[in-house]
């Protein structure tokens, strides 16, 4: 809605919170890796060049939005860290909830 997503970003109400590219996560599967990002942009980038990949709609929504269903039997997961603080805690949100739904694959942090 803007080009800042705190200028003009909504979730519709009574609307679950997903991970952006849910309905990609077979691709993932059928490549045995995925690429985690925050973001809805970072994910275009990724199809756009052909690579699985699915994102959480902010830093903090990752432990709300990403199950064992979605990488259950993925080998290796890349996560992709921002170069800001958002990407920190994005991070750190994304391996306390790796580690709390006892994914125990290969994660990467790029």
């Amino acid at each position: 809605m803007a080009l800042r997503a705190g200028d003009g970003s909504f979730w519709p109400a009574r609307t679950p919170l997903q991970l952006y590219g849910e309905w990609k996560i077979d691709s993932s599967v059928e490549d045995g890796f995925g690429i985690l990002v925050e973001g809805e942009s970072d994910c275009w980038v990724l199809w756009h060049h052909s690579f699985p990949g699915f994102g959480a709609p902010g830093a903090e929504t990752v432990r709300k939005t990403l199950f064992i269903g979605h990488i259950g039997t993925l080998k290796r997961l890349y996560m992709v860290e921002a170069d800001d603080a958002s990407g920190k805690d994005f991070i750190a949100n994304a391996a306390r909830r790796l580690a709390e739904i006892g994914w125990e694959g290969d994660v990467r942090v790029v």
